[in-house]
């Protein structure tokens, strides 16, 4: 049997996670802004909503000021870096085509997605007629003040600096856009971050890997994982969900940043 790695950098606090929730339940904190949910790769929606629930319980926020989003059937991080800012454009409409500012939790393909949407000079169409159709514009935002305003970006086992499977297994146009040095995923990194970016990552996770799991020159926040499936199931990590909700209450995270000792 592998051997545990403890992260001596993110642990529970010393009541332990039950007495934490119980805590943060009775103890309710406002939002201070509407909190978005973006799930990951092919993914079916319940997992992302869960998530969402769960850490809503914790927040102790209205349900109207949480949305999640999956893209279980988008091919594409383009499309779904459009959906992600019309989704949110719909709830919280903010000037001009943009959005209200938000906050956002990115799994895996989710945090990639949720990167573009806030860099919409990556995916925007040109304005102007489809062609063909001279009098039909073009669908989708089409400045780059449409883009999602993010004021602070969680990420959980995102691959940053490409996924590991890709390398692979890469059956539609995301999947490719995934892959280690990529055009996509390199823009990104060169690109400026005018958002807090956090981000999440799990050890023994084939699909990502644990060092892809934040930005060139930046670690995640790290913890081991004995499944097999530790990509697939990290929106259940209970040490995650609560360093994810103290951070959105405003209170003392429970990890800091460390360089994974394995992927």
């Amino acid at each position: 049997m592998p051997r545990w790695i403890e992260n001596p950098g993110f642990r529970p606090p010393p009541g332990g996670l039950a007495a934490e929730w119980a805590r943060m339940r009775r103890d309710a904190r406002p939002l201070p802004r509407p909190l978005v949910f973006l799930g990951g790769w092919r993914a079916p929606s319940w997992p992302i909503r869960i998530l969402a629930r769960r850490i809503r319980e914790l927040v102790g926020a209205d349900r109207a000021q949480v949305l999640p989003v999956s893209f279980a059937f988008t091919g594409s991080l383009q499309e779904a870096a459009r959906r992600s800012v019309e989704e949110v454009r719909r709830r919280w409409p903010g000037e001009g085509e943009g959005t209200a500012e938000v906050d956002v939790v990115g799994v895996s393909m989710g945090g990639l997605v949720a990167r573009l949407a806030a860099a919409p000079e990556l995916w925007c169409r040109p304005a102007g007629p489809v062609r063909g159709e001279p009098g039909r514009p073009r669908p989708g935002p089409a400045s780059p003040a449409a883009g999602l305003r993010i004021a602070r970006l969680f990420t959980i086992a995102t691959p940053h600096k490409g996924a590991s499977i890709a390398r692979w297994i890469c059956p539609d146009r995301a999947a490719r856009d995934m892959r280690a040095g990529c055009e996509l995923v390199s823009r990104l990194n060169d690109r400026p971050r005018p958002y807090e970016l956090v981000c999440y990552a799990r050890l023994r996770d084939w699909w990502v890997g644990a060092t892809n799991a934040a930005p060139p020159g930046e670690e995640p926040i790290w913890v081991d994982a004995w499944t097999l499936l530790s990509h697939n199931a990290v929106t259940m990590d209970k040490l995650i969900r609560t360093d994810l909700a103290r951070r959105l209450r405003g209170e003392e995270p429970l990890g800091n940043p460390s360089r994974p000792p394995r992927d």
